[in-house]
């Protein structure tokens, strides 16, 4: 089903052929009184403001075919939330916990305390899906190698396209007095079960996980694991 109300606004000299990959893949519909809907091959600091900005929708970088369930989630985030999909070198390289938080905190208005919480989570998310989803780093190895092989094995990953040029979605929306976040990633994912058991929470290499749980009134996990669902509160 075809999805209404955004009005696709694209880099300058974005080629036709890749705003259209962006519309069949995302199953968007051109509507010049929507909300803007920022389309790129490549993000710069000032498109990224945009797709943050309130009157936005949100941002799309658009480099290959999309997997369907970025259509999916695409479709299930209201016209007054908030809809990124990058690629994990975007991601990695613009930070994107710090001024996604910024974003919420303009849109929603809650207190500094809460802001804080709710980037940390978002920050422990993007980075599972980055490091452990896409880019494929087990944490234990950081623990059994040296910090600098470790930062030298994942710039190797991030500089290479079969890692690099995979996809992270972030869907979020006001929910009552909650917003609700949903991280999705293109990695082969992970025993999440197994992973959110109490032993393994108290483990060092699952420390982001359960400051995940603490944060969030709920979290669930779906797609193999490459898909987590916080549900952070407001007020």
């Amino acid at each position: 089903m075809t999805a209404p109300g955004f009005h696709l606004r694209c880099r300058v000299d974005l080629p036709p052929d890749v705003r259209e990959l962006a519309c069949q893949g995302l199953d968007l519909q051109h509507d010049d009184h929507g909300v803007p809907l920022w389309l790129t091959d490549r993000c710069e600091p000032g498109l990224l403001r945009a797709g943050l900005a309130a009157e936005s929708a949100g941002l799309v970088e658009i480099v290959a075919p999309l997997a369907d369930k970025f259509r999916a989630l695409r479709q299930s985030c209201p016209a007054d939330g908030l809809f990124l999909l990058m690629t994990t070198r975007t991601v990695h390289d613009f930070d994107l916990a710090a001024p996604l938080s910024v974003a919420w905190r303009s849109r929603y208005d809650f207190a500094d305390d809460q802001a804080m919480d709710m980037e940390l989570a978002l920050q422990e998310a993007l980075a599972n899906a980055v490091l452990h989803g896409n880019l494929g780093l087990d944490s234990s190895w950081r623990a059994k190698a040296n910090l600098r092989d470790f930062a030298i094995l994942q710039r190797e990953r991030l500089d290479n396209p079969e890692y690099g040029l995979r996809m992270v979605a972030v869907a979020s929306y006001r929910q009552g007095d909650c917003l609700q976040v949903i991280v999705t990633n293109e990695g082969p994912g992970f025993d999440w079960l197994r992973a959110a058991a109490p032993q393994k929470l108290q483990s060092d290499c699952a420390r982001g996980l359960s400051l995940i749980h603490r944060l969030s009134l709920e979290t669930e996990f779906s797609d193999n694991g490459c898909q987590i669902s916080m549900l952070l509160p407001i007020r």
